[in-house]
């Protein structure tokens, strides 16, 4: 018999998988985090904690991309390797959320690599 997630971890995994709404109908996937730490600040650590990550995920997965644009700009050869990049980054944009959620599903927190953490403390903190 598998054991039911608690309501926290199912929250922190929404937090995690809300991400993934910014395919469908962009602002959702950064509002509904947003939604999620103030509705949950102050009673759910887990929750908030994830909705946090989620968002510094989005804006790190955002800085990223410019990253790998902006020098084409300058070098138009390099298009090939920021296509390359920008590939590799849309790909952990999708699996990276569905592995926080599990690990969040589990009670734990997760914390996405290459990630500035503007919102909380990061891995370290």
């Amino acid at each position: 018999m598998a054991l039911q997630p608690s309501p926290s971890a199912r929250l922190a995994s929404f937090a995690h998988l809300s991400t993934l709404a910014n395919s469908f109908l962009p602002p959702l996937g950064t509002i509904l985090p947003l939604a999620l730490w103030l509705a949950k600040r102050g009673k759910d650590e887990l929750a908030v904690d994830s909705a946090k990550e989620a968002i510094n995920f989005q804006i790190s997965t955002v800085l990223w991309a410019l990253a790998f644009i902006a020098p084409v700009l300058a070098f138009p050869a390099l298009a090939y390797v920021a296509w390359a990049a920008l590939v590799a980054l849309w790909i952990a944009w999708i699996i990276l959320p569905i592995v926080a959620a599990i690990h969040a599903s589990r009670g734990a927190r997760y914390y996405y690599p290459y990630t500035w953490h503007v919102f909380g403390e990061g891995p370290g903190g």
